[in-house]
């Protein structure tokens, strides 16, 4: 599931030994690649690709080519080719002529309600897979969606991402959506009916973790969980799919179903406590109006007593970092050792981590003004940004009608070229506040 080892999402130990017979995905999350949709579905070029996922490479990876940070970007059939930029712009939303508004004046703009928001940050993001920092900053022009996804095309195993294609989301989305159906539901809420819903929805979709092993009988629920529940930094999919709990208007209830879908996949402390995050911003979020100020997000998030001691150390070190431009000790508070030494390795940006994905996101929406914003300052991050750009901006577009619609900050283009956006509306439109 989505934090589960998501083979697209997670730093983490190898959750299997290779085997000629059985594909093994990295050890975390199930959200990081772009979606793997109907193979009946447009597909794209992809010159330079490169494999999405959430996760670390296992060892059954460990051999496969990485992707080249200074290759160029392949976008789909229907947009422009990125232009490179000379000089590497700042990655600070103020200065950098990619994150200021007035040069997307030209643009149409358009209102998104806070799950599209999510689904779109998920496609932009994971189209990129887990890019450098700097190379974000001198190739990324947030003018159209791009594909760096290597697909391939002779491997009918589940790690191929068969069907992917610039604007499709992953199993950030897909498991979030599962949450709502559970949600939804008249049967009580338990990790049965998570794992239900998730495989009811579950198509092979890029992105998935370890938990595609599950779905398709090559691996067991409580290997998946133990993969994780020993692991210092566990999986980021637990806090990739909890936006929806801060619909649970009981506090208790949230908290309890929080941590369901924590221990579902994930049953480790930090996970629990990165759920409990995400649920608690959510609904901060959701009772915020689009006037008031939300700078206080992180703080009403430490009045959570569940949280164990190093997110709560982590939290109040993040809520002190300044809102301007980050220095690179500051990247390092947010995201830990840069380059990054997990998953994805070798680069400047987030690793596939629970704790530091709630942070970073939440660090993000506290300094952000508009929801295009939240996009392009996600991205800017570098790593693991298929995963932070969707949880960001689920979580800042609940200010705006209550999720419903947004500041009409986005370019018309990400809304038209995400797959399935009816489908998401639809849903978004009939998920409201629940009494749990």
């Amino acid at each position: 599931f989505e934090s589960v080892n998501l083979f697209f999402f997670f730093s983490s130990n190898p959750l299997m030994s290779e085997q000629k017979t059985t594909p093994t995905p990295p050890p975390d999350h199930e959200r990081t690649a772009a979606d793997l949709p109907n193979p009946k579905k447009q597909k794209t070029n992809n010159p330079t690709p490169t494999k999405p996922q959430t996760e670390k490479p296992n060892a059954a990876e460990s051999n496969t080519k990485k992707p080249n940070p200074e290759a160029p970007l392949s976008t789909s059939p229907s947009s422009s080719s990125l232009h490179s930029s000379t000089q590497q712009p700042s990655t600070n939303p103020s200065t950098n002529p990619s994150t200021n508004p007035s040069t997307n004046s030209k643009q149409e703009m358009v209102n998104v309600g806070w799950l599209e928001a999510l689904a779109i940050g998920d496609a932009f993001g994971s189209g990129l897979y887990h890019p450098d920092r700097k190379w974000v900053a001198q190739n990324v022009t947030f003018t159209e969606y791009v594909n760096r996804v290597e697909i391939k095309e002779n491997d009918d195993s589940i790690w191929s991402n068969k069907g992917y294609a610039a604007g499709h989301y992953t199993d950030t989305t897909e498991m979030t959506v599962g949450v709502i159906k559970a949600l939804q539901s008249k049967s009580a809420f338990t990790a049965d009916l998570l794992l239900e819903k998730w495989r009811d929805l579950y198509d092979r979709r890029a992105g998935y973790g370890s938990i595609a092993l599950v779905f398709t009988g090559q691996q067991t629920i409580e290997q998946v969980r133990n993969s994780q529940a020993d692991r210092e930094n566990p999986g980021n999919a637990p806090p990739m799919r909890a936006i929806p709990f801060g619909f649970i208007e009981n506090n208790a209830k949230m908290s309890e179903m929080a941590v369901v879908n924590a221990d579902c996949t994930h049953p480790h402390e930090r996970c629990r406590s990165a759920s409990l995050v995400i649920a608690r911003a959510a609904k901060f979020m959701r009772h915020r109006s689009c006037e008031d100020a939300h700078e206080g997000i992180i703080a009403h998030c430490l009045t959570l007593t569940e949280l164990d001691k190093a997110t709560m150390q982590y939290l109040q070190a993040v809520d002190k970092l300044p809102g301007g431009p980050l220095t690179e000790a500051d990247y390092v508070t947010l995201c830990s050792v840069q380059p990054t030494v997990s998953f994805p390795s070798g680069v400047l940006g987030l690793p596939s981590d629970a704790m530091r994905l709630a942070g970073c996101a939440l660090w993000i929406v506290k300094h952000s003004a508009t929801l295009f914003g939240v996009l392009k300052e996600s991205i800017h991050f570098g790593g693991d940004v298929g995963t932070l750009a969707p949880v960001a901006m689920g979580l800042f577009a609940l200010k705006y009608g209550g999720g419903q619609h947004g500041d009409c900050s986005l370019p018309k283009f990400l809304l038209e070229g995400l797959e399935n956006r009816e489908m998401l509306t639809e849903l978004q439109s009939s998920f409201t506040p629940l009494d749990g």
